[in-house]
């Protein structure tokens, strides 16, 4: 099955950010402000848990 792509990015609120375009080849991109909003639970925080040393090089 080929892949139809879709990729979008999603707001805080839940809408969509950027287009969705199906099939469309291209780069998504949107301007995004975090507002100290990064909590998605008592336990888990999207900024404060990540851990840059796991990520791969470049």
């Amino acid at each position: 099955m080929d892949w139809i792509g879709g990729s979008t990015i999603i707001g805080a609120d839940g809408y969509l950010l950027t287009p969705l375009q199906l099939g469309a080849e291209g780069i998504v991109a949107a301007d995004v402000t975090l507002d100290g909003a990064t909590s998605i639970g008592p336990h888990n925080d999207a900024l404060a848990d990540r851990r840059p040393e796991l990520y791969g090089e470049r």
